[in-house]
C-alpha cells in the first residue's frame, strides 16, 4: 500500500467453486505517511449521508420546479396551436379565408390571444423558479464542499501532526478532487444568477406585454 493515500477494501469468498462476488466496500482508510515507524492505524473517514440526504431535498426541489416549468411551456405550446389553428377553422367553417376584421370580431380567437399572454407570464415565472431552486442546490453543493474540504484537513492533522503543505495539497489525489468540488458551485452559481438576469428581464417583458393588453381592453 501507498503511504498517505485512501483505499476501499472488499472481502470476497473463494472456494473449488469459484471466486464469488464481493461484498460491499469498506469505509475508506487513509494509510500512515512514510517513515513514521512500524505499526499504527491509518486514518478511517466514514462515509457520511448528511450531505447527501441534504442535497437529495434540493435535488428534488429543482426536479419539481423543472416539471412545473415544462408544464407552463406545454400550455404556451398548445395555446399558439390553437391560435395557428384559428383561421383553417374559420375557412372550413365559412368556406373563405378571414380578414382582418374577422379577426378583430372573433371572440374565441381574443380570448385565447389574452390567455396565451398570461401563460407566456406563467411560464417567465417558472422558469424564475425554476432557476432559484438551481441556485438553492448549488448553495447547498458549496456547503457539503466545504464541509467535506475541512474533514480532509482534520484528517490530514490527525494522522501527520500537522497542517498540510502546499506540496501535499497538490500530490493528494483526493484533495485535488475536493478542490474540483468546491469550484463547480461557484461557477454554477454565476451562470444561474447571469440566466436569472436574463429570465428576470423577460418575466418583465411578458408581464408588460399582458398589461398593455388588458389596460386596452378596459379602456375600450
Amino acid at each position: 500500500l501507498e503511504p498517505t493515500t485512501w483505499y476501499e477494501f472488499e472481502v470476497a469468498a473463494i472456494n473449488y467453486n469459484g471466486l464469488g462476488p464481493p461484498g460491499p466496500p469498506s469505509e475508506p482508510i487513509l494509510t500512515l505517511g512514510g517513515g513514521g515507524g512500524g505499526g499504527g492505524t491509518g486514518v478511517r473517514r466514514r462515509r457520511s449521508t448528511q450531505g447527501a440526504s441534504a442535497l437529495k431535498a434540493e435535488r428534488e426541489a429543482v426536479e419539481a420546479a423543472a416539471a412545473k416549468e415544462a408544464i407552463a411551456l406545454r400550455n404556451v405550446e398548445l395555446s399558439a396551436e390553437a391560435i395557428a389553428r384559428w383561421p383553417r377553422d374559420f375557412a372550413l367553417r365559412f368556406n373563405r379565408a378571414p380578414t382582418d376584421d374577422d379577426r378583430a370580431r372573433s371572440t374565441a380567437l381574443r380570448d385565447e390571444e389574452r390567455m396565451q399572454r398570461t401563460l407566456v407570464h406563467d411560464h417567465a415565472l417558472s422558469v424564475i423558479a425554476r432557476i432559484d431552486a438551481e441556485v438553492g442546490l448549488a448553495r447547498k453543493e458549496q456547503a457539503v464542499a466545504d464541509a467535506m474540504m475541512r474533514k480532509w484537513e482534520a484528517d490530514w492533522r490527525a494522522l501527520m501532526g500537522r497542517a498540510p503543505s502546499e506540496a501535499d495539497r497538490v500530490a493528494d489525489a483526493r484533495h485535488a478532487a475536493l478542490a474540483e468540488r468546491c469550484a463547480k458551485p461557484g461557477d454554477d452559481l454565476r451562470r444561474l444568477m447571469r440566466r436569472r438576469r436574463r429570465a428576470v428581464k423577460a418575466e418583465a417583458a411578458a408581464m408588460a406585454e399582458l398589461g398593455a393588453h388588458v389596460g386596452g381592453e378596459v379602456t375600450l
